[in-house]
């Protein structure tokens, strides 16, 4: 056997995250499995069933997967390591139950980790009607928070398209290295997030740029597949008390985790910025639009949450 058959025949590991949702892992595995409905021997799946599901338990057992029962919700990170901790194979692909792909999708990225041209592969992602989804990010030092997260919107506005640089509003036409992206699926080897595992005190939301700020930090590179695509059910747009919550509180959480409690000082205030623009905007839009009251709530519980956010500079 050549290097590249064992290469290619080499198991994939693949954690995914169920969060009771038995359709969406349904989907899941229907894009996966062989024609006998279930995995492929390819693939070594493990299902960290978020509180015990018994419906998730009963869906991994149907096809073949490996499910481990976790006791409440530990979070997305804590939960990606669970899983990790569990497999023993060198490629180890993660994500939650919310996205659909087929094989292929695992093995390119695979391979693309396996034989060095990255240490971790990303896909482009598609919406439920199949436009690509901007999941490229920034490193959120200083300089880029202010840029990407306090100035400018989710979209980009015509006029300053291609005259500035901003890594969230690209969506690259071909393979090529970035620095950071949404870990909605990622590839990477197993040793790699044994030595950079996941943080696991975020709960959810910016530990994914933590984890991408650790690892350009250490020399190590990702790459976007934009010929490998998956589809994701969630997404960006979603707006809701508690994300808007959390992200204020872990962005403070970020700074003081990645770079000390003066850099999460000078964070604070433009954390409260950032919240109170989003809060302004979606107040705007509440008040010519009635049926986007929701997401102005939920921004006025972020802007509250902001202010609370100090308490992570301790």
């Amino acid at each position: 056997m050549t290097h590249s058959e064992h290469a290619h025949q080499s198991p994939i590991g693949y954690v995914v995250v169920a969060y009771h949702r038995p359709e969406e892992l349904l989907r899941l595995f229907t894009a996966l499995a062989n024609e006998r409905g279930d995995l492929p021997a390819s693939l070594q799946c493990v299902v960290v069933n978020v509180d015990a599901d018994p419906q998730i338990a009963e869906i991994a057992l149907r096809v073949g997967a490996k499910a481990i029962n976790a006791t409440g919700n530990p979070g997305y990170g804590a939960a990606v390591n669970l899983g990790v901790q569990s497999l023993e194979t060198e490629i180890v692909v993660f994500s939650n139950d919310d996205v659909v792909g087929g094989g292929s999708v695992l093995t390119r990225l695979a391979q693309l980790v396996r034989g060095g041209e990255a240490d971790v592969a990303v896909p482009r992602v598609t919406d439920a009607d199949g436009s690509t989804v901007p999941t490229c990010q920034a490193i959120p030092d200083f300089g880029q928070f202010i840029l990407e997260w306090l100035l400018l919107p989710q979209y980009p506005i015509g006029l300053l398209r291609g005259r500035l640089h901003v890594e969230k509003w690209r969506r690259p036409a071909r393979k090529e290295l970035i620095v950071a992206a949404s870990a909605i699926l990622v590839a990477t080897r197993r040793d790699l997030l044994l030595r950079f595992p996941l943080p696991e005190e975020y709960f959810m939301y910016f530990e994914e740029s933590e984890w991408f700020w650790k690892l350009r930090d250490a020399g190590l590179r990702t790459i976007y597949c934009p010929d490998v695509a998956i589809q994701h059910s969630g997404g960006s747009g979603l707006v809701t008390t508690f994300k808007s919550q959390l992200q204020a509180r872990n962005a403070v959480r970020l700074f003081r985790r990645c770079r000390g409690r003066t850099a999460a000082a000078a964070a604070y205030p433009l954390v409260v910025a950032w919240q109170a623009r989003l809060l302004l905007v979606d107040a705007i839009r509440a008040a010519l639009r009635p049926r986007a009251r929701p997401v102005a709530r939920a921004r006025l519980a972020g802007f509250s949450a902001s202010l609370r956010a100090w308490r992570e500079v301790r």
